[in-house]
C-alpha cells in the first residue's frame, strides 16, 4: 500500500517564531486546517515509529515529519496534541545544544513523554553525502550517541540534512542501526521495507490544506510537477554548492 510522507521545519508565528527561513516555514492556523483536512479526508496519521512497527498500512496513511529542532517545535506539537496526530521530529545536535531557538534537552524530553517520536539530522546539518567518509560516519554516529543519551533509549531513525543522501550515507546508517531514514525525494513510498529511505514531500510556506491533500493522496501528475520543480531547482545548488549552507 503507498503512503505519503510529509515534511515540516517551523512556524512563522506563534512563541518561538522562526525568522531565518520563511520559505520553510508555515502559520500555526495553516498547520491547524492540514490536520483537519487529513483527519477529515480519512488519512490514519502516523510517525516513523509507527512505519517501523507496523506489518500492514492503512489504506490512507500519512507520515508527519519535522525537521532540524526549531523550538516552534513545541507550538507544533501542542497543534497536533488537539488533532490526536502522531510525528516525528528530527533533531540537528549541534543545534539543540548551543541555540535558544532550538528545542534543548528538557524540550526533547518533555515531548517524548507526551509521545512524540524522535530522530537524528546530523550533527552540523552538513549535507552527508559531499562529508568525507569518517566525518559522514561521524556525524551519523555522534548525533545517534547524544539523542540516545537525552532520551534514554534507542534511536532508530533519521533525516538526511538537505536531503543529499547517497548509497554510502544510506549503508552507514543502517550498519549504525538506523533504520529508517527520510530523504527529501518528492514521491510516494510503496511497500515499505526495513530498513529502507523513505520519500518526503517538503511542504512550503503558505501552502493550503488543498496543496497538501494533493500531496498526501499522491497526485501523479502534482508529484510529477513537483519532481520537475525540484530538479530544475538542484541544478544551481550543485553548482554553487548551497546545500552545504547551514543556519546562521
Amino acid at each position: 500500500m503507498a503512503f505519503a510522507c510529509l515534511m515540516y521545519h517551523s512556524l512563522s508565528d506563534g512563541r518561538f517564531p522562526d525568522r531565518l527561513y520563511p520559505k520553510y516555514t508555515t502559520t500555526r492556523a495553516h498547520f491547524a486546517e492540514h490536520l483537519r483536512m487529513l483527519r477529515d479526508e480519512g488519512f490514519t496519521l502516523g510517525s516513523f515509529a509507527d512505519l517501523a512497527r507496523m506489518s500492514s498500512l492503512p489504506e490512507k496513511f500519512c507520515v508527519l515529519t519535522f525537521d532540524d529542532g526549531h523550538k516552534s517545535s513545541l507550538d507544533l506539537a501542542e497543534e497536533m496534541q488537539r488533532h490526536e496526530a502522531p510525528g516525528t521530529f528530527f533533531l540537528t545536535m549541534n543545534y539543540c545544544r548551543e541555540r535558544e531557538d532550538f528545542l534543548n534537552a528538557n524540550d526533547i524530553r518533555s515531548m517524548a513523554r507526551a509521545g512524540f517520536n524522535f530522530g537524528t539530522h546530523g550533527v552540523t546539518h552538513r549535507a552527508l553525502a559531499h562529508l568525507p567518509e569518517d566525518e559522514m560516519r561521524s556525524e551519523l554516529a555522534e548525533s545517534k550517541r547524544w539523542l540516545e543519551d537525552v532520551l534514554g533509549g534507542a534511536v532508530t531513525s533519521m533525516s538526511l540534512p538537505a536531503g543529499q543522501g547517497s548509497r554510502a550515507v544510506l549503508d552507514a546508517a543502517f550498519a549504525l542501526g538506523y533504520q529508517l531514514v527520510g530523504n527529501s525525494r518528492e514521491d510516494t513510498n510503496g511497500e515499505l521495507r526495513v530498513p529502507s529511505a523513505v520519500n518526503r514531500f517538503v511542504v512550503l510556506a503558505n501552502y493550503n490544506a488543498a496543496q497538501v491533500r494533493r500531496l498526501a493522496l499522491g497526485s501523479r501528475a502534482y508529484v510529477w510537477k513537483r519532481r520537475l520543480r525540484a530538479a530544475l531547482l538542484l541544478l544551481p545548488k550543485r553548482v554553487l554548492r548551497t546545500f552545504d549552507v547551514t543556519r546562521g
